[in-house]
């Protein structure tokens, strides 16, 4: 006799109970670990093989100084607070939908910043400041409702 057990379809990556989304700290340090991953690479293919750097607005510099602050540290502390503020003061953490909005901001950050020789320069400027202001934002919105702990996902 052979039992067999129950085919579990997961869902997609955009689907609010993807794993991924249950708790707004996990895409958070996802994004951290492939900037850095990502920025490392490309900065040191400039560096090591003289590939031309990305042609964004104050050079190089300005260039490695915005993704390592605004991307990979921005991504890291954001990561963080959503995780400490619920776990440490007892209260709900952000919802699923809350963390793909935050990280729909930071990803426009991104792309703002590297398509700033092409759109307007009021995009770029607009966005970290927005973005590095949602977390706390977040997460003090968030104490004000009934706890809501990182729960395992059910499918």
């Amino acid at each position: 006799m052979r039992i067999a057990a129950p085919v579990m379809n997961p869902p997609g990556l955009l689907s609010s109970q993807h794993p991924v989304w249950m708790c707004a700290m996990r895409p958070f340090f996802l994004l951290t670990m492939g900037s850095a991953v990502l920025l490392i690479a490309l900065w040191s293919a400039v560096l090591a093989l003289g590939l031309p750097p990305p042609p964004v607005a104050g050079g190089a510099l300005v260039w490695h100084a915005h993704e390592l602050l605004l991307g990979f540290g921005l991504a890291a502390v954001a990561g963080f607070v959503l995780t400490a503020v619920p776990e440490f003061t007892d209260t709900a953490s952000a919802s699923p939908r809350t963390a793909r909005q935050l990280v729909l901001l930071w990803l426009l950050g991104r792309a703002g910043f590297w398509l700033s020789p092409t759109i307007r320069p009021s995009l770029p400027r607009s966005s970290p400041t927005r973005w590095a202001t949602s977390p706390p934002t977040t997460a003090c919105s968030a104490s004000r409702r009934k706890p809501r702990k990182c729960s395992p996902p059910r499918w």
